[in-house]
Parts: structure tokens; C-alpha cells; sequence
């Protein structure tokens, strides 16, 4: 990631609005130029993801140009791990958007609640220290019941008749055949 490797603490915030303009063009474009999805596919632009990730997108352009701002006023703590960590939020998220599988849907929500960690300590102060711990509490526990929901889907698609495709497509026809059948 070009955030880890940028030599100048005082330059590095700007890598977060060229990330979000950039982003925003993509968005935007796949938006109006939607790729094909293939049905089986794990992760795929779909009307979903059209849906949320330009307001996603836009909402990260703000936050970003407050972040150059906010770090102007830090600028005596080292901001590294900042930049790559809100940048690593901005990609999980997008992933997320992107994900058609219920288990990568799981990895990138965890994955966006590790990433954020960074965010919540950046500061240092017993407070900060304080509303980690708390973060890593409720989101790991939040976290920990949706991967035993995923479990439980998946159990109950193999035992209802279905592959344990945990795919969106795959368990919104097994919910019609389900429905069809008064189950």
C-alpha cells in the first residue's frame, strides 16, 4: 500500500482525496457503465453495490478531506498507520458492497472491524485506549453472532434440500422454492 511506504508524514494525508476522487470516478463510471455479473460469481457489481457505493464513495470523499485537516492539527503524531487503515476501511467496505457470497460478506465485515482499530487509537490517550477496548467488545460480539447466523443458514440450506451455496443468488431461489412449498 502506497500509504506505508510514503516517506513524508506531512504529504501523506493527501493520499486519502486522490483515494476518494479516485474511487468516486470508479464508482460513478461503473455506475453509468455497469459490468456484466456472472450469477455464480463470489464478488460482482450488481444492482446492490450500484445502489450504495457511489454514497458510500462521496461520504469517504468528505471524510477525507476532513482527515488531511484533522491530521494538519495532529501533525506531531506519526499518521502511517491512520492513512493505511482508513484506506484499508474504504477498500473493505467497497468489497463488502461488492461481496455475493453470505461467508466473504463475513470476512470483509471483520475485517473492516480489525482495520478500524488503528482509527479508534490513533490518538493515545487512556479515552482512546478505552473506546478500543470497548469497539473490539461490541463489534467482535456483533460480529461472533453474524458468523453463527451465516452458520446457521448454511446448515439449514444443506439440510432443506440445497448445496450450502452460501451464494445471495443461490439462497434467494432456495427461499422461493421454500416459500412455494409452504415451508
Amino acid at each position: 500500500m502506497v500509504a506505508v511506504v510514503w516517506p513524508v508524514n506531512r504529504t501523506r494525508p493527501w493520499l486519502l482525496p486522490a483515494a476518494g476522487i479516485l474511487h468516486s470516478l470508479l464508482s460513478f463510471w461503473m455506475l453509468v457503465d455497469p459490468p456484466t455479473v456472472d450469477p455464480g460469481a463470489w464478488l460482482g457489481f450488481d444492482p446492490l453495490a450500484r445502489a450504495a457505493l457511489p454514497a458510500v464513495s462521496l461520504l469517504f470523499l468528505v471524510c477525507a478531506f476532513y482527515g488531511v485537516a484533522y491530521l494538519k492539527v495532529q501533525s506531531e503524531r506519526p499518521n502511517r498507520m491512520f492513512i493505511a487503515a482508513l484506506l484499508a476501511v474504504m477498500g473493505l467496505i467497497s468489497a463488502g458492497h461488492q461481496a455475493r457470497h453470505l461467508g466473504l460478506l463475513w470476512i470483509f465485515t471483520e475485517a473492516v472491524t480489525l482495520a478500524a482499530v488503528p482509527l479508534l487509537h490513533f490518538n493515545g490517550t487512556p479515552r482512546a485506549f478505552e473506546a478500543t477496548w470497548k469497539y473490539l467488545l461490541v463489534g467482535g460480539t456483533g460480529i461472533a453472532l453474524s458468523l453463527l447466523g451465516s452458520l446457521c443458514l448454511g446448515y439449514s440450506s444443506l439440510h432443506g434440500g440445497g448445496q450450502g451455496d452460501l451464494t445471495f443468488v443461490t439462497l434467494m431461489q432456495q427461499g422461493a422454492v421454500s416459500r412455494g412449498h409452504g415451508c
